[in-house]
């Protein structure tokens, strides 16, 4: 039997209002205001002068199995193939927009199929037109942008041909800035700008420099919280700004006369700075990210990649071991000891008017015992395909308390939040005893209720103590397991349930006054992954609800 969490009560129009409600206006008649189709200049521009080639660290696995052969999603499909094409119909729209990106250019074993890439971008310039499908997203062009640039000036020729193309696929993403939508597509479309008024001499080249730099300064600014967080607090999207920054850093070192950059590159420097030790607090021991709101693994650079690009670009990062860390506006706490490491969140979702990628998980948490995951949010397989998108954002799908079957925040549609749930009362402590976490939010507050939750670490247990006020008419807390864990035994005792798991060769047990149920659920790592595990779901039968983890 798989969890799934009961559909959200509340009506459609309702939804939209609170929705729209968190937009600014510039939002709204951005998404009002029709698309008009202005005519895009032709004329290429010449090459500017740069200083050496780019250094580049490939992470990702190649796409590109075969000459217009790719996997995306852990999807396999030919391009020429009826039912893919550039712009197919019926396909998964990431999946498309995947195939525009271009990211194989800097996938491991990239310069073995440098022809292949060549011959890619000459077909794909022409077999789009401008302004036609997928690609011509303005977040595809921005990516696809930055990778044939960065394609080039790590000693890839681009033709004349695409270098004219690159030309009209700035002019477009220039009249087209993502305004509407914010968060880390402006900061994409800002990357693009500057790389391509970079690589390119003139007028024209230097108003797309300016414009980029002074458009990713000031999105840097609001979008980055003073304690290092991106304000969409999703760890995968921090991992992914943070190579945007280690890019622009190793390009403007090659073109160090181009405009007045130094305080441009000096806000890169700073904002690495800040940024790095933030992702390493969301980090599991085993290296890869926490799943807070969208996390996908595999789709952004792992922690110790990161630290590898910094490292060649002379920055020196060094992995470090938190005791206790409380990153305060972004809503993170972090705290280990020998054994074990927690990871909780009390924060906002996101910013009121950028929550695409939120999910309804506050004071969810997980937990690495011994080095290895074993109690985790279920993650992110899809962007687009209902219900499973839904269902993966819901408050039902997390290591948290539901209660009325309904979510937190009020997540919908692929993309869309209406209400969310507030943090208050946080408290973090470190005594002789442990490590103490407390938090309550008031997401439940449309129906007169509020949870609050206070997780102890002590050397050799955590316990999890959540309280509800108010009056409801049901309560689950949920815990899922990574897929490694497995269930040994269960005990009834007079007066708790216990439950014995083991993770390769170490063992832990839960201890709840709930009898409880375990239940088979989906854990979803990466896009297009969907692995069996377990979850324990323990309902309320009073209005405080103990748990003991002990090993």
């Amino acid at each position: 039997m798989e969890v799934n969490p009961s559909r959200n009560s509340i009506g459609w129009a309702r939804l939209f209002f609170y929705t729209l409600l968190n937009l600014r206006r510039f939002q709204i008649i951005g998404r009002l205001a029709p698309k008009i189709y202005k005519p895009v200049g032709q004329r290429a521009l010449s090459p500017r002068a740069l200083n050496g080639r780019l250094e580049v660290i490939p992470w990702r696995e190649p796409s590109l199995l075969e000459a217009e052969k790719f996997t995306f999603l852990n999807e396999t499909k030919l391009l020429k193939s009826s039912e893919t094409g550039w712009t197919a119909d019926g396909a998964d729209p990431l999946w498309l927009y995947h195939l525009h990106y271009f990211d194989d250019l800097h996938a491991k074993g990239c310069e073995k199929r440098s022809q292949w890439h060549r011959d890619l971008i000459e077909k794909w310039i022409l077999e789009n037109p401008i302004g036609v499908g997928p690609g011509w997203a303005p977040y595809s062009t921005s990516l696809r942008v930055v990778n044939w640039v960065k394609w080039h000036l790590k000693g890839n020729e681009l033709s004349k041909n695409a270098q004219q193309s690159l030309c009209v696929q700035l002019r477009w993403l220039n009249s087209r800035i993502e305004y509407r939508i914010g968060g880390n597509h402006l900061l994409a479309n800002a990357k693009a700008l500057v790389l391509g008024g970079l690589l390119f001499d003139g007028e024209e080249a230097n108003r797309w420099l300016a414009r980029g730099a002074e458009l990713f300064s000031a999105q840097m600014s609001e979008q980055i919280l003073n304690d290092g967080g991106h304000y969409e607090r999703s760890p995968m999207y921090q991992a992914i700004l943070i190579e945007d920054l280690l890019d622009l850093r190793s390009v403007l070192k090659m073109a160090p006369d181009a405009l007045n950059l130094s305080q441009f590159f000096i806000n890169v420097e700073s904002h690495l700075n800040q940024m790095l030790p933030w992702l390493s607090a969301l980090t599991h021991p085993d290296g890869t990210y926490s799943h807070f709101n969208d996390v996908s693994l595999g789709a952004a650079p792992n922690q110790m990649e990161l630290f590898d690009l910094a490292t060649a670009l002379g920055i020196e990062q060094k992995s470090s071991r938190f005791e206790l860390v409380h990153h305060q506006e972004s809503g993170y706490v972090r705290f280990e000891n020998k054994n074990a490491v927690v990871i909780s969140d009390a924060g906002l979702v996101g910013p009121k008017y950028v929550n695409g990628h939120a999910h309804a998980d506050t004071l969810s948490f997980e937990m690495s015992l011994f080095g290895q995951r074993i109690i985790v949010n279920s993650g992110t397989s899809t962007y687009w395909r209902q219900p499973l998108r839904s269902w993966q954002r819901s408050t039902a799908y997390h290591n948290t308390v539901v209660v009325n079957g309904l979510n937190s925040s009020e997540v919908w549609s692929q993309f869309r939040t209406a209400r969310m749930a507030r943090p208050f009362d946080t408290v973090v402590e470190a005594s002789e005893d442990g490590l103490t976490f407390s938090s309550a939010h008031d997401g439940y507050g449309r129906i007169g209720v509020i949870h609050r939750r206070q997780l102890g670490l002590k050397s050799n247990s955590l316990e999890i103590t959540d309280r509800l006020e108010g009056s409801y008419m049901s309560a689950e807390a949920h815990l899922f397991f990574h897929p490694d864990v497995h269930l040994v035994k269960k005990e009834r005792c007079e007066s708790s349930t216990i439950w014995y798991f083991s993770i390769g060769e170490a063992s832990f047990m839960i201890q709840s006054a709930s009898p409880g149920e375990i239940l088979g659920s989906i854990y979803y790592p990466s896009f297009g992954v969907s692995l069996p595990n377990l979850a324990l779901v323990l309902n309320f039968s009073e209005h405080v609800q103990k748990v003991l983890i002990r090993w």
